[in-house]
């Protein structure tokens, strides 16, 4: 679906220093989530913080949003585990929390994701709907997602697009 959108203007990166910040977030930034993922090749931690300043009780609330405190329980070097080509070999779906799990820390204050859904099983799924995309990390924030299984957050959807052979057929 985000192919088929012409981009007439905008901006898509880390707020510069001295940009007003409301509520924790810069009005009108963005945070995008790719399909496929994309994490660098650094800890875990870094990958989710990238760049800004560290806040502990931020980053826990993440964390626990995007449902990856209990991978950490797994991973012998727990947040501090390199991800990225030359690091761990993460999952799919734990590679997609992590990009989440980055968006949702960053200041944007529109939040475009890709299928975010698609590579984590049903109760993750529900999870990240209720918590990441709903909860209070995504308080005052617009979020976008495309996904092929709406049925986890189409209740908590304010506006649905129907996308079908590439054209949109309908919206709620």
């Amino acid at each position: 679906m985000l192919d088929e959108a012409s981009i007439t203007s905008g901006r898509l990166g880390r707020p510069s220093v001295g940009e007003a910040v409301q509520d924790g977030l810069v009005p009108g930034s963005t945070a995008y989530v790719a399909q496929p993922p994309w994490t660098d090749n650094c800890s875990i931690r870094d990958n989710i913080v990238f760049g800004f300043s560290f806040e502990q009780e931020r980053y826990e609330g993440v964390l626990k949003a995007c449902a990856l405190n209990q991978d950490f329980e797994f991973l012998a070097d727990g947040d501090a585990t390199i991800a990225g080509a030359g690091g761990s070999s993460l999952s799919g779906g734990q590679k997609w929390r992590v990009a989440l799990a980055r968006a949702l820390y960053s200041l944007g204050e529109i939040v475009i994701l890709e299928d975010v859904l698609g590579a984590v099983d049903t109760p993750i799924a529900s999870w990240i709907c209720s918590h990441a995309l709903t909860g209070d990390v995504a308080a005052g924030r617009t979020v976008i997602l495309a996904t092929h299984r709406p049925e986890f957050c189409i209740e908590a959807a304010r506006y649905v697009v129907t996308v079908e052979n590439g054209t949109a057929v309908g919206n709620s």
